[in-house]
């Protein structure tokens, strides 16, 4: 992070040519439309992120290095949490109980969260975590975290939970994992403080953890999945691809899942903002074209061949 500040880590050599391979593809023409926000004080910013990712060993020269090949090195820390040490990342070997499988994650991310609090809560504002396969737009981030909205919501100190709402029939709202979600620190205590009690299920076993984090939070102190739409309700995290997004339509009969979880889901270029900060199932190679087009494309074309109704 130190080294991409100071200007010393530029953009790996892929970047150089096909740049814009994307335009007038689905992912190309929603990414077109998208605004970084590079006029804001990226690196010298009032609030100091954190970015984890939960892996394992056979993903650190895949999807993790190119994390951190591309936006990860635009955190202001970076931990790859993972079943192997290696400071080269860095990652960390997180230890948990039961067996590394998907069907476990929840176990694997307490103890994330854990190790999180441990070593890391005096030392940011906002700690995000998610999967080694999203891609993030910090600048977005930074952005966000610094308007108003959130600003106000942030100065009644009841703790702050960011990301992609869903709302599963008859449960309770949750932030999807796969779009990646952000606590700050009175958020990040809160866990600290109660991920271990009968409340927050501690020894339950399955792949429901962001489900599992957003029940912690609420039982223990009322802090829900804050509305982050941007003022047209436009979203601003993704659970999928740009252009999954773009060419999605809700089905007839409305028997797919998607929607069901997404109440008030829009479709073409409505689904996603300008100021959009996160997307899902970006494995490495997709993430570098996702990259590559997005901060390297200077002829990106604004087509429509894919986001018309």
């Amino acid at each position: 992070q130190r080294q991409f500040k100071d200007g010393k880590l530029p953009d790996p050599t892929f970047t150089v040519s096909g740049a814009c391979e994307l335009n007038e593809r689905p992912d190309g023409e929603l990414l077109a439309r998208i605004e970084i926000h590079k006029d804001v004080e990226s690196y010298n910013s009032a609030y100091r992120i954190f970015c984890g990712v939960y892996t394992m060993e056979s993903s650190h020269n895949n999807n993790v290095q190119a994390t951190r090949e591309t936006w990860g090195k635009k955190c202001d820390g970076f931990v790859a949490f993972s079943t192997k040490d290696d400071p080269n990342i860095p990652s960390v070997n997180i230890t948990h109980e039961g067996p590394e499988l998907y069907d476990n994650m929840w176990q694997k991310s307490r103890s994330i969260w854990k190790y999180i609090a441990r070593n890391f809560k005096n030392d940011f504002d906002y700690f995000l975590l998610g999967g080694d396969d999203m891609f993030y737009i910090i600048e977005n981030l930074r952005y966000y975290l610094g308007s108003s909205e959130v600003i106000d919501l942030k100065e009644k100190g009841k703790g702050m939970f960011l990301g992609r709402r869903f709302f599963p029939p008859k449960q309770n709202v949750f932030n999807s994992g796969g779009a990646g979600y952000i606590i700050d620190k009175i958020a990040l205590e809160v866990l600290e403080t109660n991920i271990d009690t009968p409340k927050c299920f501690p020894h339950q076993r399955g792949f429901w953890e962001d489900v599992n984090v957003a029940n912690c939070l609420r039982v223990s102190a009322d802090i829900l999945p804050i509305d982050t739409r941007d003022s047209s309700e436009r979203e601003r995290f993704h659970p999928f691809t740009p252009g999954n997004h773009l060419t999605y339509r809700i089905p007839q009969g409305n028997n797919d899942w998607y929607p069901k979880y997404n109440p008030n889901l829009k479709e073409g270029f409505d689904c996603c903002s300008s100021d959009s900060i996160s997307f899902h199932y970006a494995k490495f190679e997709k993430l570098r074209q996702l990259f590559t087009y997005l901060y390297h494309c200077d002829n990106k074309i604004q087509s429509n061949h894919y986001g018309l109704k």
